[in-house]
This record gives structure tokens, C-alpha cells and sequence, in this order.
């Protein structure tokens, strides 16, 4: 009896294997079907290249579909977040005084001792442009390798963050630059070393926004355009300011 037994639990363990390995195969080929079967479409429109002289049109149409007025309003919402507030800030203050000091150039460096004419007066306009250019190669030299070595220190996880260590250079270039500067033309030195200064200050102003653009791109990029283009009025109406106040320069 219990042979018999034995034997139909063995028989009915290898029917329900049969059915079970059939059942996978089934499976298998049904879902090898249904892939065949599918197709894959993509969502997104296809767009024509436009024509050379239609993409040097002076109007192309709207490009969103949000009123006017809230995108004109949307920038200014955004000074009530402390990280833009703080952005806008730094770099429009490193800017201010770099404008300011362009704007009443004439009237040190043409005043005596000086009396420059106005081709010299271009040649000081040099020490900004090597100081800009200098800057942004040490920004790039230094932004990357220091954030690649804060991440390994914090376990291999990056932080937006690690973008900012490289602000500690702004104090330094731009206290020795506006120091000396301000130094040189009140005692008359070298417009040479006062355009170099003059460019200094430059460097502080590269600092400024490479670093917290990379943090923008990095941690808040739907923010990034809009916080740019609140800088550029703010420093604008801050440099006017300054100006009007170092036009009394005698």
C-alpha cells in the first residue's frame, strides 16, 4: 500500500513539473510575441530645421504660454529666496565698483598728475581685460580638482556646495587690488601698476561669478537664468550710485 502510494505521489510531482515547465514556456512565448508585436513610438514632436533667413527674423512668436506680466514679475519673487538674495548680492557689489571705476577713469587719469590723453586712457582699460581673462583661467584651474576633493572626503557624494570654497579667494584679490588702487591714483604712482590693480579687482569679480553660477548650475539650475538677469540691473543702479558719489574725485 504504501508503495502504491509512493508511486502516485511521485507521478503526480512529475505531472505538476511537466505543466509547470510548460506553463513557463508558454509564457515565454507569448511575451516574446507581445515584444514583437510592440512598437516603440517616440513622444516627443519632430522639429524642421528652420531656413537661414527665418531663424535671423527679429520676432520668432511666443515661446511659452504664461502671461507677460508673471513673467515679468516671476525674477523679483525670487529675491525672497535667501540663496538668490545672497547670489545677486556678491556679485552685484564685486561688479559695482569695477563699473564705477570705469565710468570716472577720465577724470583721475586726465586730471594732473596724469594728464593722459584719450589713447592712454584706452591702454588702462588693458588691465581689466588681462585681470578678466587670468581670472577665469584660475577659476577653472581650481573650481574642479577642489570639488572632486571634497566629494572623495564626503564619501564619494557631491554637494552643490563644493562650489563655494573658491569665494575665499574674493576677499584677498579684491582688498590688496582696491587698497593699492585707491593708494596709487591718491599719490599719484604709476598708471601702470594702478591699471594692474585696476585688474586685480577684475579677478575678484571672476571669482565671484564662476562660483556661484557653478552652484546654481549644480543645485538650483531652473533659477539660474533668472538670477542672472536680476544681476545686471542691480549693478547697474549700484554703479550709478557709487559713480555719482566718486565724480567728486577732485
Amino acid at each position: 500500500m504504501n508503495k502504491i502510494e509512493s508511486q502516485k505521489i511521485s507521478a503526480a510531482h512529475d505531472e505538476f513539473s511537466d505543466k509547470l515547465v510548460s506553463d513557463k514556456i508558454n509564457e515565454k512565448t507569448m511575451t516574446e510575441e507581445n515584444l514583437n508585436k510592440t512598437m516603440t513610438e517616440s513622444s516627443a514632436p519632430v522639429y524642421t530645421r528652420e531656413s537661414f533667413f527665418e531663424r535671423i527674423k527679429p520676432y520668432h512668436g511666443s515661446f511659452s504660454d504664461e502671461s507677460l506680466f508673471k513673467m515679468i514679475v516671476r525674477p523679483f519673487f525670487l529675491l525672497i529666496n535667501p540663496v538668490v538674495a545672497w547670489s545677486i548680492l556678491i556679485v552685484s557689489f564685486c561688479s559695482v565698483w569695477v563699473i564705477g571705476i570705469s565710468l570716472v577713469i577720465a577724470q583721475i587719469f586726465s586730471a594732473p598728475p596724469y594728464l593722459l590723453d584719450t589713447a592712454q586712457l584706452g591702454y588702462i582699460a588693458f588691465g581689466p581685460v588681462v585681470g578678466g581673462l587670468l581670472g577665469c583661467i584660475l577659476c577653472g584651474a581650481l573650481s574642479d580638482p577642489i570639488a572632486r576633493w571634497m566629494t572623495r572626503r564626503n564619501n564619494g557624494v557631491y554637494e552643490p556646495e563644493f562650489r563655494l570654497p573658491l569665494m575665499l579667494l574674493l576677499p584677498i584679490v579684491s582688498t590688496i587690488g582696491y587698497f593699492i588702487f585707491g593708494n596709487a591714483i591718491t599719490q599719484g604712482k604709476s598708471p601702470i601698476a594702478a591699471a594692474a590693480m585696476w585688474g586685480l579687482v577684475f579677478v575678484s569679480v571672476q571669482v565671484a561669478a564662476v562660483s556661484t553660477g557653478m552652484f546654481f548650475n549644480a543645485g538650483q539650475r531652473r533659477r539660474t537664468i533668472l538670477t542672472e538677469a536680476l544681476e545686471v540691473p542691480i549693478s547697474l543702479t549700484l554703479s550709478g550710485i557709487s559713480a555719482s558719489k566718486l565724480s567728486s574725485y577732485p
